[in-house]
């Protein structure tokens, strides 16, 4: 069963083809236009990996911020 992973995952998969690849039927099924090119670009060059780690970071810095805000303003203390 996990022999050939390596072979299988070179292979691509049902997304991989364009619609020009495709016969006119299964493209028209799928929604795209016939003619058309499906869009690979990623959001900001980025891969979802990237994306994910990139908005862990942004949470990470508004909690702390926020938290600065409080302690200055004095409406949270620590002890």
């Amino acid at each position: 069963m996990f022999d050939n992973l390596r072979d299988l995952s070179d292979e691509g998969g049902i997304y991989d083809e364009t619609p020009e690849d495709m016969s006119d039927s299964k493209a028209l099924a799928m929604g795209a236009k016939v003619g058309t090119k499906l869009s690979t670009s990623r959001f900001m060059g980025l891969t979802a990996g990237q994306r994910f780690v990139l908005s862990i970071l942004l949470l990470l810095a508004v909690v702390v911020l926020g938290s600065m805000c409080l302690l200055v303003l004095g409406k949270v203390t620590l002890f």
